[in-house]
């Protein structure tokens, strides 16, 4: 049997893996720590070298076991993540800090993952990033930067303006099509002078970000100013 937490929301997975395992302490259950490199030696032996005499077999916890298995068996991972869980003699808990989605696991699919969503993401907060909204926008960045490294969301925020920016220019751009369909619905909301002067000033932070440019204020803070200005 398996039982895999993981999502964007590290805090609620991993706050579920270890209510998992205070259920199974409290059913008098041993709880084991194993390296996610040894599942298959584990389970090949049953986990019989580590059963109690009074708890009987022990729950066999683990952490990044899908990165473990993709590495030691390739394209097979998936069909041993299957038969893992299918298997009656063994009881795995994982912990993941990825999402499924970065993990390459369809969690419908795979009805023993469980995953766990920020109420915010890059693309709840893209779409609030439009002029006149500025209160909205940066009670999400800040939400977000609590979850996420503000790398990831200004690197998501300039790939955004330079698509609107392609659109304005009437090229068709080479991207994630779902990403193209959000630079095509925020579009028309930006006036194309207040597009030029955020996209600009976009560059000029992430060309200091790439030269190693010194600023007394954080990667945070210059884009609050920004959206601050021009929002």
């Amino acid at each position: 049997m398996l039982s895999i937490y993981c999502g964007d929301n590290n805090i609620a997975s991993r706050d579920a893996y270890s209510v998992e395992k205070s259920k199974y302490q409290k059913d008098g259950k041993h709880i084991r720590f194993f390296d996610a490199s040894l599942i298959d030696d584990i389970v090949k032996s049953g986990g019989s070298d580590a059963i109690d005499l009074f708890a009987g077999a022990p729950i066999f916890e683990t952490s990044n076991l899908i990165p473990a298995l993709k590495k030691k068996f390739v394209r097979k991972a998936k069909d041993y993540l299957r038969k893992l869980a299918s298997n009656d003699s063994i009881q795995v808990i994982d912990w993941e800090d990825k999402s499924a989605y970065d993990l390459g696991i369809d969690k419908d699919k795979f009805t023993f993952v469980h995953e766990y969503k920020l109420s915010e993401s890059t693309f709840t907060l893209i779409p609030s990033l439009i002029p006149g909204n500025k209160t909205i926008f940066l009670h999400k960045l800040r939400y977000l930067n609590s979850h996420q490294a503000i790398e990831l969301t200004f690197a998501m925020i300039l790939r955004h303006f330079k698509l609107m920016i392609a659109l304005v220019d009437h090229q068709i751009p080479k991207d994630n099509p779902s990403l193209i369909n959000l630079a095509q619905r925020t579009l028309p909301r930006w006036p194309k002078d207040k597009l030029l002067k955020f996209y600009h000033r976009l560059l000029s932070i992430d060309i200091n970000i790439k030269t190693g440019r010194n600023t007394p204020l954080s990667l945070l803070e210059q884009l609050e100013i920004l959206v601050c200005i021009v929002l």
